[in-house]
């Protein structure tokens, strides 16, 4: 059912909370949807720029997209 889905999720760390958090969501993505593609869009700069990192991993998709 959800084998062609893929899940784009931007992402900075902050060496903390917010890498645990993310830790806990690929865990649970991989648990509850293991069909889905979990496709990380990871942020360098000290500047956050969700859709530069949304842009940047939605080239990468290997699921097709819808017509």
């Amino acid at each position: 059912m959800l084998e062609n889905v893929s899940i784009i999720i931007p992402f900075q760390t902050d060496h903390g909370p917010r890498k645990k958090a993310f830790e806990w969501v690929k865990k649970y993505n991989a648990r509850v949807m293991p069909e889905t593609e979990l496709c990380v869009g990871i942020m360098d700069s000290e500047e956050i720029n969700k859709s530069k990192a949304w842009c940047e991993k939605i080239v990468s998709y290997t699921t097709k997209l819808a017509d």
